[in-house]
């Protein structure tokens, strides 16, 4: 009876003992390893707030508005491909190499979540920094598709801004 009682204190322990190795497992892995957790809400508040820090530096750049005044769709359709590789390798290198399990998060579904939101948040703050600082009053803005153009030029910046979040996280 008592080796009974005694062989059920030390299995009870032993499940406490692999319980706190599996936690401290998981601490390892998030502290150190810095495996990317899943996206949420606040990740697109950094993704904001990258965006806005970053794209403020751009909105005042010389020629900004005589550029975008004067590109072409062409260009502009080679700017945003550009800019959704540059995300692209940015979303692989410093999040999705990370991940332990990649078959249960494929590449594929781990990038269009964030591309999206980066890309979305850029132009919103690209639109927005447009609003704030008047831009759309500027003798060279003619009509709807030059702030589109101007948008889209302030756009790289702000989704590189926008991905910082995902790199601060990291590190």
């Amino acid at each position: 009876m008592r080796d009974k009682k005694l062989k059920e204190a030390i299995l009870e322990q032993k499940k406490e003992v692999d319980s706190i190795e599996i936690k401290v497992d998981r601490m390892t892995r998030s502290l150190l390893d810095k495996v990317p957790g899943r996206f949420s809400y606040k990740d697109v508040a950094r993704a904001f707030f990258g965006a806005f820090f970053v794209g403020i530096n751009f909105i005042f750049a010389g020629r900004l508005i005589t550029v975008a005044t004067n590109i072409t769709w062409h260009n502009i359709l080679l700017i945003i491909l550009v800019n959704i590789v540059l995300l692209t390798g940015g979303i692989y290198y410093i999040g999705y190499r990370r991940v332990e399990n990649k078959s249960e998060r494929p590449f594929l579904q781990f990038w269009f979540k964030r591309i999206v939101v980066f890309c979305i948040v850029s132009m919103i703050v690209s639109f927005f920094l447009i609003y704030l600082f008047a831009i759309y009053s500027e003798p060279q803005i003619h009509g709807f598709y030059d702030l589109v153009r101007v948008a889209v030029i302030i756009s790289i910046p702000t989704s590189i801004g926008a991905a910082f979040g995902d790199l601060l996280k990291q590190y």
